[in-house]
């Protein structure tokens, strides 16, 4: 059975930016500014000193340096991510970065057909393959066309995060589903399209969370620790609400460093605790569009009591 075993910020954590100081990084003024505060509950974004490259490679050197013995594992690194423009195709860069770490065992690939639902979908996907993966996630907000929605702005946070049978958290379930009437961006969808998204996107979500709940009724019976994206916060309290889950939410989620592509839930599993003896729910959305989930057990002892695993002396 595949777990969660680490999850690693790298050696540069982001700087919380405050949303007055963002008209020249995000376009947002003085009003924008009041607008997420007051309907959305964030106060800044996470903003990272490094290009993309660097801070990937320092991300992904940090799970190295943690845990060496995965150099020489072979292993599966999967990038996930939401925007095309900052990883160009005609580049290797993936396969570079890993043989510059000396992890020529890894084989690298990228996911972002689901958008910033990528990360959990990731798990979906490759949890059952048996081999040790990294779910790398952290993009670049770099241009103001595209780093501010309508319900929050988006920041920079690069992660790592190791699943392997040696993890201390199973995964107990995973769920996808799509809404491929909604393929393109809003911005570039057909008006009855773009009208009919602002409804269905919520009911959608409401009925993905509601099977979630019904498929896994024995897990939400331990009740969980729900830990979701940071993307308008209203709504994700509201769909709670409606499951009698909002209680869950895990303490401190406020989605006040507002919304990082596909890194949000493993971002706030840094930031915010959870006890070790209780299960832990995981939920995004992405434009597409994709909703995710992952189930995590409670903490599980060891499988092998030696941190490098069953043929290490």
């Amino acid at each position: 059975m595949t777990a969660l075993d680490l999850i690693v910020r790298g050696p540069y954590v982001p700087t919380p930016v405050a949303l007055a100081d963002l008209q020249n990084s995000h376009g947002v003024n003085a009003g924008a500014s009041r607008m997420y505060s007051r309907f959305f509950g964030q106060d800044s974004v996470l903003m990272h000193e490094a290009s993309h490259t660097e801070m990937i490679r320092d991300t992904l050197a940090q799970m190295f340096k943690e845990r060496p013995e995965l150099r020489t594992t072979p292993g599966v690194v999967i990038y996930t991510k939401t925007q095309t423009h900052n990883t160009p195709f005609e580049l290797d860069w993936l396969t570079e970065i890993l043989a510059d770490l000396d992890a020529a065992e890894w084989e690298g690939l990228t996911l972002s057909m689901t958008n910033c639902a990528s990360a959990l979908a990731a798990v979906h996907a490759f949890e059952q393959g048996g081999r040790p993966m990294i779910i790398l996630s952290g993009e670049k907000a770099f241009h103001m066309a595209g780093n501010r929605l309508s319900v929050g702005l988006l920041g920079e946070a690069p992660l790592a995060a190791l699943f392997n049978a040696d993890g201390s958290r199973p995964v107990v379930g995973s769920m996808v589903r799509h809404l491929p009437r909604y393929y393109l961006n809003p911005d570039d969808m057909a008006a009855d399209d773009r009208h009919a998204l602002q409804s269905e996107f919520e009911s959608g979500f409401a009925t993905f969370l509601a099977d979630c709940v019904a498929q896994h009724q024995d897990f939400f019976d331990r009740k969980p620790v729900v830990v979701p994206y940071n993307l308008n916060v209203p709504l994700v309290q509201r769909l709670l609400r409606n499951l009698d889950l909002a209680d869950s939410i895990v303490d401190g989620h406020s989605g006040q460093f507002g919304h990082t592509f596909c890194s949000d839930n493993f971002l706030n599993l840094t930031l915010f605790t959870v006890p070790p003896q209780t299960p832990i729910f995981l939920f995004c959305a992405g434009m597409g569009v994709t909703y995710s989930a992952v189930l995590l057990d409670a903490e599980q002892p060891p499988l092998y009591p030696n941190p490098k695993g069953p043929n290490h002396d």
